[in-house]
C-alpha cells in the first residue's frame, strides 16, 4: 500500500503494531493544510488508532481539527461539557474545588457512544 501520509506530509510515522496503531511525529495540527488533514484522515481509516504526538492546542484549535473529520456530537450529559466549548467532553482525573467535567472518569475511560445503536465513527482524545 502506498504510504499517503509520508508522500503528502513531511512527518515521521511509526507503526506500533502490524495492523493498527500508528504514532505520527513532526506534524502540527495548527498549521496543517487541507491535504495534510486528509492524509491524516486516510491514516486513521487505515490504522484505526493514530497518535499525533506533541500537540499543543487550544480548545478552539482542538475543536476545529476535530470538525475536519465530520459533525461534532455533544455528549448527552451537559454537566460534563467544557463550559465554553460544549462540543468538548472533559474527562478529569481530579475531584475537588474547580474540577470541571467527568470527575475521575479517566480511571474508567471507554470509547464514547459505544453503547448507542449506531455508535459514532470516531473518538478524539487530547
Amino acid at each position: 500500500m502506498i504510504n499517503i501520509v509520508q508522500e503528502t506530509l513531511n512527518v515521521k510515522r511509526t507503526d506500533l503494531a502490524e495492523t493498527f496503531v500508528t504514532a505520527v511525529t513532526d506534524f502540527d495540527i495548527t498549521t496543517a493544510s487541507l491535504d495534510e488533514v486528509r492524509a491524516i484522515q486516510e491514516l486513521v481509516y487505515e490504522r484505526k488508532v493514530v497518535a499525533l504526538k506533541n500537540q499543543i492546542l487550544t480548545r478552539e484549535e482542538y475543536q476545529q481539527f476535530a470538525a475536519c473529520f465530520g459533525e461534532l456530537e455533544q455528549f448527552k450529559l451537559k454537566s460534563y461539557h467544557d463550559p465554553e466549548y460544549p462540543n468538548i467532553l472533559v474527562i478529569n482525573n481530579r475531584n475537588g474545588a474547580g474540577a470541571v467535567g467527568a470527575r475521575k472518569l479517566g480511571n474508567m475511560w471507554h470509547s464514547d457512544s459505544s453503547y448507542l445503536a449506531e455508535p459514532l465513527p470516531l473518538t478524539m482524545l487530547h
